[in-house]
């Protein structure tokens, strides 16, 4: 049997990646297909306690208190034991997979570590680690969800209020979050994603959901 299709949704914090992810896996169970879904990192998990400790600060304050190698590693790790215990089984047997997030993520975070014309090597070390070395499956398609930091930092304010969390050591640093839109941007069109706008044409507010899971199903229509 063919392997199955592995959809990944991007997008720097607050984009609204669950919401679309969620939205997409009930569209396609809808139609009668088989698809899982999951959510990187994959908190509580043992494969993920260093990736907590990373985002927690325990390794040190900011998003550059570790090497961006190094943390890129940190997340594989993570991936790597969801797919061999979790999900390999349904996806060499035909199923799609939808994350919310991947190792694509570090072709975003960890890249910005990096001035523009360096990211261009690191992203070809990130997929030949990840996919050839590694042995993570590489997606069928990656959806980036655009949405302007000013529109996203209300959104985790909310989020945080609403769910008694704190903010993480990459959430809180704006700066940061708006250099990782930049650098997301250049990665989709280098790598090949499926840039997706989510805001309003006079960059006042973000889309409606239902809006934007149109768009998102259009490009995932195209690879099933």
């Amino acid at each position: 049997m063919a392997k199955g299709k592995l959809i990944v949704i991007e997008g720097t914090d607050g984009a609204g990646k669950a919401t679309q992810t969620q939205l997409a896996y009930k569209a396609l169970c809808e139609q009668g297909l088989a698809v899982d879904m999951r959510s990187f990192p994959n908190y509580g998990t043992p494969a993920c306690a260093p990736v907590e400790m990373y985002l927690h600060g325990q390794f040190g304050n900011g998003p550059r208190a570790v090497s961006p190698y190094a943390a890129t590693t940190l997340y594989v790790v993570d991936q790597f034991a969801s797919f061999k215990t979790d999900w390999q089984t349904i996806y060499e047997n035909g199923g799609i997979i939808l994350c919310d997030r991947y190792t694509t993520s570090n072709a975003i975070h960890q890249a910005s570590a990096f001035e523009m014309d360096e990211q261009k090597a690191f992203w070809q070390w990130l997929e030949d680690f990840a996919y050839d070395k590694v042995g993570l499956p590489k997606p069928d398609l990656v959806l980036f969800l655009d949405v302007p930091v000013a529109l996203t930092a209300a959104l985790m304010k909310k989020r945080a209020a609403e769910t008694n969390t704190e903010c993480d050591i990459l959430e809180s640093d704006l700066a940061y979050q708006q250099l990782c839109r930049g650098t997301g941007m250049r990665a989709a069109e280098a790598l090949g994603w499926k840039a997706i706008q989510c805001f309003s044409d006079d960059v006042t507010d973000i889309l409606p959901a239902e809006a934007i899971h149109k768009k998102v199903m259009r490009h995932i229509s195209k690879i099933l």
